[in-house]
């Protein structure tokens, strides 16, 4: 199997990531897209190839089609053993925010990315007290500050809110800003207590 080709996607992830919650299960195709936020060409596309690469199984009921991974496959397994240390790793979040959580790494990854040092989740969801008007707190920390980056930043955070209707809540510093807050600032202490390196 060429991996690449079939694992080489963030939609084909976002869609074992749906089906690795609970991995005997089948879920429909209308869940499947609520949950991964893909267009219904873009689903379709990358179903058809996680299908032909013998990961998932499809099943039509009466007018309903069902996808669940097909344990059979000793490759299913590997991947199950992939997102479940990612999880563990990452306190196991809740689902509708790491999805937020991996388009905004994403978007910052297509940006300046040299200047990016570090991107730390913290705040309520990082330590899984969060409730619904939370909004998500990211530590972004850079080599040096950059007006165009935030100018980015805040447009990349806007297009998530829109599509998403979660807030992020950017904390940017700089590596030298950081390190010198370790002591007199009590957000940063947060940081360093709580957070979840993500990038």
């Amino acid at each position: 199997m060429l991996l690449d080709v079939c694992l080489g996607t963030k939609s084909a992830w976002r869609i074992l990531f749906v089906l690795a919650e609970a991995p005997g299960k089948a879920v429909n195709r209308k869940e499947i897209q609520e949950l991964t936020g893909l267009g219904n060409k873009v689903l379709t596309k990358f179903l058809l190839v996680l299908e032909r690469f013998n990961l998932v199984l499809s099943d039509k009921i009466g007018r309903t089609y069902t996808y669940k991974l097909n344990m059979a496959n000793p490759l299913t397994e590997k991947i199950l053993e992939v997102i479940r240390l990612e999880k563990r790793e990452l306190n196991n979040p809740d689902f509708a925010a790491l999805t937020i959580l991996r388009e905004f790494v994403y978007e910052l990854t297509n940006i300046h990315l040299e200047n990016i040092q570090h991107v730390i989740l913290f705040g309520s969801f990082a330590k899984r007290t969060q409730h619904a008007g939370s909004d998500i707190d990211v530590a972004i920390i850079v080599g040096e500050k950059d007006a165009n980056d935030e100018i980015l930043l805040a447009d990349i955070i806007g297009r998530l809110k829109e599509r998403f209707g979660k807030e992020i809540q950017p904390h940017l510093y700089t590596k030298r800003e950081f390190a010198e807050s370790r002591k007199t600032s009590t957000l940063v202490q947060e940081i360093l207590k709580d957070g979840i390196t993500l990038m």
